[in-house]
């Protein structure tokens, strides 16, 4: 079981669309996660990963 907005519901394992705002247990929910998960070398901030992107756009537009 897990709480939804305040509401009890069932929830089958693996069995249902991404949850949001969900209390209960964890290893219960769909946990989604594409093949590129697998090339995941690195835990980053994302402010590091934004100033990476930025970087190398103002790189490419400056060589252009």
């Amino acid at each position: 079981m897990v709480t939804r907005d305040g509401e009890m519901m069932l929830l089958k394992r693996f069995g249902m669309a991404p949850p949001r705002a969900v209390r209960g247990r964890i290893d219960a929910m769909a946990l989604y996660a594409g093949q590129s998960v697998g090339v995941v070398s690195e835990v980053k901030p994302a402010a590091d990963i934004l100033h990476g992107f930025a970087r190398s756009a103002e790189d490419l537009l400056r060589a252009w």
